[in-house]
């Protein structure tokens, strides 16, 4: 698969950060906005803003087939309630990232 598959184009700059196409790695994200002679970078780190530490995932991947039958056969939300609950089993809660710009 050739680089061109995975581009974003905008046809004019994004002149406020709603506008901005996001990127990051999932721990530091950046928005780039603004126009040819301000140009604005922002940066956000999730350390800014998760003061404790992610809650560790539990193992269910032996859940997997059952869950990728569910999906396969279109039943969406009832794999996302089953996955759930596997996952409450295990006392996870699945909470946002409170990303903020």
């Amino acid at each position: 698969m050739s680089d061109r598959a995975y581009r974003m184009t905008l046809r004019q700059p994004a002149t406020r950060w709603e506008d901005a196409l996001p990127s990051g790695n999932g721990s530091l994200g950046a928005l780039v906005y603004g126009n040819i002679r301000r140009e604005v970078v922002l940066l956000n780190h999730e350390e800014l803003w998760l003061r404790t530490p992610r809650p560790e995932l539990p193992g269910v991947s032996h859940h997997l087939p059952e869950l990728r039958a569910l999906l396969a056969s279109g039943r969406y939300r009832e794999a996302v309630r089953f996955l759930d609950s596997k996952l409450r089993e295990h006392r996870y809660a699945a909470r946002p990232d409170p990303y903020h710009p």
